[in-house]
């Protein structure tokens, strides 16, 4: 918008000077007598004939007070649209490295300290995943640290994030305990369902083999077909043969490389001894009992007794506490009650298999101690692999007409 000016008034002599044009808040501002100002020759600026004195333009500016030039709008702007810099806070207890675990985890989670803080309080399983109990376990410092955060508590705003959070954290009671204890609870389902199933299929396998005469009847081939064989040397006439010996007849060849031990007793089977062609559908649990391992199911099941026995005395100690959202021993009372049961039900139905694996050792006349579970049914979970695919879907298509017709 254009600024206002005074009119032009017509000057004195030959009409060659005229007076300069003042923006009328200017000429309001300034002082009496420096109002009607002529250009001259020379560039020279005069007041008018009632002026006593020459008024050169740097007077003037001075005379006129600050009020009627515009401020640097744009300058004033720029500053303040600068943000602000941040202080930066600086570590007082935690490590660097820790620190740095603990933003990304709280980076992940976005969460109020105190809302994380509850949630543990309440073992509220809702909100709460194995994997944030585990990067608690894993990122928070211990004890000490957290005792010394503690202490930092009025000076809570000039903290660095990690360390606010390690102060919420510190007011928890056995934090450590209870954590470990939550994360028990959370991964004891899968820890029932690593176990259950292979004492199951042991067990299972244990029985289907003491039970199935098909099996029983090829053992007695094998061995007469062997005898046959030995006749005249001094393994002539054996009683028994190991298991792992089931696996080798593979590798005995006729005299023209073009046949197998192992084809002539499946022809023999299907020829002459259909019933035994029976036994892969009766030894169904042998395979999945080949992958478990005995010192490592016995190494879970201890593990789970020794995480109960540190729960159950977590509780007999833990505190009385005064914090209403503090649910751990109300709901680890009642979880340690059922995991008990569910544990002595798994201690018994592993001390049943290991019984029926040394009966079985007996049976066939193994050493059930040196032998090892993995290393037995694996000899066996093979050979019935072999077979299998050595007579493919004529052994199926022989196998179901037995059972159909008898």
């Amino acid at each position: 918008m254009a600024v206002p000016h005074a009119p032009l008034e017509p000057g004195p002599g030959s009409g060659k000077e005229k007076f300069l044009l003042i923006p009328a808040r200017i000429r309001a501002a300034a002082p009496s007598g420096a109002v009607r100002i002529l250009w001259a020759a020379g560039n020279e600026v005069h007041a008018p004939a009632a002026a006593a004195e020459v008024c050169t333009p740097k007077r003037l500016l001075l005379q006129l007070p600050t009020s009627c030039f515009p401020k640097n709008v744009e300058a004033s702007e720029e500053k303040k649209t600068l943000p602000a810099k941040k202080k930066v806070k600086e570590l007082r207890v935690l490590d660097p490295k820790t620190a740095q675990n603990l933003s990304i985890f709280l980076g992940s989670y976005r969460m109020p300290y105190e809302d994380i803080k509850n949630i543990i309080l309440e073992v509220n399983e809702d909100m709460l995943n194995e994997t944030l109990i585990q990067s608690l376990v894993k990122h928070l410092p211990d004890q000490k640290v957290l005792c010394e955060l503690a202490q930092l508590r009025n000076e809570y705003h000039d903290l660095c994030e990690p360390e606010q959070f390690g102060v919420v954290m510190s007011s928890v009671k056995m934090l450590r305990p209870r954590l470990n204890s939550i994360l028990f609870k959370l991964t004891f389902e899968d820890h029932v369902n690593n176990i259950k199933p292979s004492i199951i299929a042991v067990t299972l396998a244990c029985e289907e083999l003491k039970k199935s005469e098909s099996f029983n009847r090829l053992l007695e081939l094998v061995l007469l077909v062997g005898n046959y064989m030995n006749s005249g040397s001094r393994n002539a006439q054996s009683l028994g043969f190991k298991i792992n010996f089931l696996c080798k007849i593979r590798d005995t060849k006729s005299a023209d490389q073009k046949t197998t031990l192992l084809h002539f007793i499946a022809e023999i089977c299907e020829e002459k001894y259909q019933d035994i062609l029976k036994f892969p559908e009766e030894l169904e649990h042998v395979e999945s009992a080949s992958k478990v391992s005995a010192q490592i199911l016995k190494s879970n099941l201890a593990a789970m007794e020794q995480h109960i026995v540190h729960l159950e005395h977590d509780i007999k100690k833990f505190p009385e506490t005064e914090n209403r959202h503090d649910k751990f021993v109300e709901k680890m009372t009642s979880f340690t009650k059922s995991a008990r049961d569910q544990y002595e039900k798994l201690f018994t139905m592993h001390n049943n298999m290991l019984k029926l694996y040394e009966n079985l050792g007996e049976y066939f006349i193994f050493d059930s101690k040196t032998v090892s579970i993995e290393e037995f049914f694996g000899d066996i979970s093979n050979f019935r692999n072999l077979f299998l695919s050595l007579t493919g879907t004529d052994i199926f298509y022989t196998c179901n007409m037995y059972k159909i017709f008898g």
